[in-house]
C-alpha cells in the first residue's frame, strides 16, 4: 500500500517536477517559501520573492528571463519551458497578498 501522503501516479500537471526543480535549484538560496531565507540565500544576496514590491516591478516574463538567463550572483537554468512557468506561478502564489 501507499503512503496517504504520496503524490497521486494520475498527478499530471507537472507540480511536483515543478516542486522537485524548486527544491534542487532554487531553494538553497530563496528558501522553501522563497523569502531569500535558504542557506546560501545571504551569502548570494537572494531576494525575497514573497514581496509585494518585487513581485509587482517585475512581469512574468522577467522572472522567466532571470531563471533561464540568470542575474547578479544566480547562475542561469537550463531548465524546460513548462518548468520556468511552473516556477514563475510557484512564486506569484507564494506572494504578499
Amino acid at each position: 500500500s501507499f503512503p496517504h501522503d504520496a503524490l497521486p501516479i494520475s498527478q499530471n500537471d507537472g507540480s511536483s517536477l515543478v516542486e522537485l526543480a524548486w527544491q534542487k535549484n532554487c531553494a538553497s538560496c530563496h528558501g522553501v517559501m522563497g523569502r531569500g531565507d535558504g542557506p546560501q540565500g545571504a551569502m548570494a544576496g537572494a531576494p525575497d520573492l514573497t514581496r509585494a514590491d518585487f513581485l509587482s516591478a517585475r512581469t512574468d516574463a522577467q522572472l522567466a528571463e532571470s531563471i533561464r538567463q540568470g542575474k547578479n550572483r544566480m547562475p542561469a537554468f537550463d531548465l524546460p519551458p513548462s518548468i520556468i512557468d511552473g516556477l514563475v506561478r510557484r512564486i506569484r502564489e507564494r506572494g504578499a497578498k
